[in-house]
């Protein structure tokens, strides 16, 4: 019995070397035919290599400037490999950043600014905002643009003619706008260190940094704006009440002066009374005027205490080479593509029509 099962385990070997070695022996024979299918392959892969547009990438990266509770809580966190999220005073975390990124007021600040355009070859330079970039400036691949003219025979939306884009009432093609362009732009969070990471994508490489730069303004703004918040309507407030304080001081300090004026050398104990009433009304407001004055100074040294400060850790350069298309990958992947059908052809359906030429032959 262990003789048989070692027997047809020996057998079933051989059976399998020796159908490695015809499949061997079958593509060496055929090695033409498969070279004809990479050549192909590889032509096709120069086609669509060189029909896609370079694309340039522009990466920053700052620190973000934490409060006190939570850059205390954080030396704990990040040895834990945690993010902070807990003990602080803010309500906009360095994790909240790529949401925030992704609102529709962020994309559209975003859309409606302005990038410089420079042509690699003259040199020249034009002004435009993103928007205008993107539905004028931005090429795509022959595919695209036939897929584009396609849709656009059974389109029946009209293009918005409106300059000023409206976050709350956003038309369809404005939507995949901003869907495109947010697929252009980045941020990523280091939930270890809180860094920030913000990258951006175009086809014109002095694009990239602009947009890139002004994704970093931008999401600085927004931050500021929430952490200030709170100070600047209390400067606000106290500037408001400053106004009023500084106008009634100035209004009894007047009456107290023309009071005096109009009744010098009257002895009257009426005289002398009115006069004390009126100055001290004046030194009243004074105090009023003085303690409002001080606290409108400590409402500014409040806001600038607040605005956050982001620290460039690396900043953002306007690239010598695209990013993508990787032609060489393309390439490789193409080939490899062509060797596997080739082999397929060979072993499969080329094999099969052998067989069915042999078949009459025999009979």
């Amino acid at each position: 019995m262990d003789e048989q099962k070692k027997t047809a385990e020996e057998n079933q070997g051989e059976f399998l070397d020796i159908d490695l070695i015809k499949i061997y022996k079958q593509l060496k024979s055929s090695w033409k035919r498969i070279g004809i299918w990479c050549f192909i392959a590889f032509a096709i892969s120069l086609v669509i290599a060189f029909s896609i547009p370079p694309k340039y990438s522009v990466t920053t990266e700052l620190a973000p400037e934490l409060s006190s509770n939570t850059s205390r809580l954080g030396s704990i966190t990040s040895m834990l490999g945690m993010s902070t999220i807990a003990g602080g005073s803010d309500a906009i975390y360095p994790s909240l950043y790529p949401q925030l990124k992704e609102s529709t007021p962020f994309m559209v600040n975003l859309l409606t600014s302005n990038v410089t355009i420079e042509d690699e070859e003259d040199h020249h330079t034009e002004v435009v905002s993103v928007r205008t970039y993107m539905k004028e400036h931005m090429r795509k691949p022959w595919w695209g643009t036939a897929i584009k003219w396609v849709g656009d025979l059974f389109s029946s939306e009209k293009e918005s003619a409106r300059d000023t884009i409206d976050p709350y009432h956003l038309t369809e093609s404005e939507t995949r706008l901003i869907e495109k362009l947010s697929k252009l732009v980045d941020v990523e969070i280091d939930n270890k260190t809180m860094g920030i990471t913000i990258s951006a994508k175009a086809q014109n490489a002095h694009v990239a940094a602009d947009m890139c730069n002004t994704v970093t303004s931008l999401l600085q703004q927004s931050v500021a704006d929430y952490r200030t918040n709170k100070a600047k309507q209390d400067l606000a407030y106290y500037q408001t009440l400053y106004e009023e304080a500084k106008a009634e001081y100035h209004q009894a300090q007047s009456n107290y002066a023309h009071y005096v004026d109009s009744h010098q050398g009257v002895v009257l104990l009426s005289v002398k009374v009115e006069q004390d009433r009126l100055q001290n009304e004046k030194n009243l407001k004074y105090q009023l005027y003085n303690s409002i004055a001080s606290e409108l100074q400590h409402a500014k040294a409040k806001v600038q205490q607040e605005t956050p400060v982001f620290a460039v850790v690396v900043p953002a350069t306007i690239p010598v080479k695209p990013s993508s298309p990787q032609k060489k990958i393309i390439a490789a992947v193409f080939l490899f593509l062509g060797f596997v059908g080739g082999s397929l052809d060979v072993l499969f359906w080329h094999k099969k029509e052998e067989d069915t030429d042999e078949a009459p032959a025999k009979a």
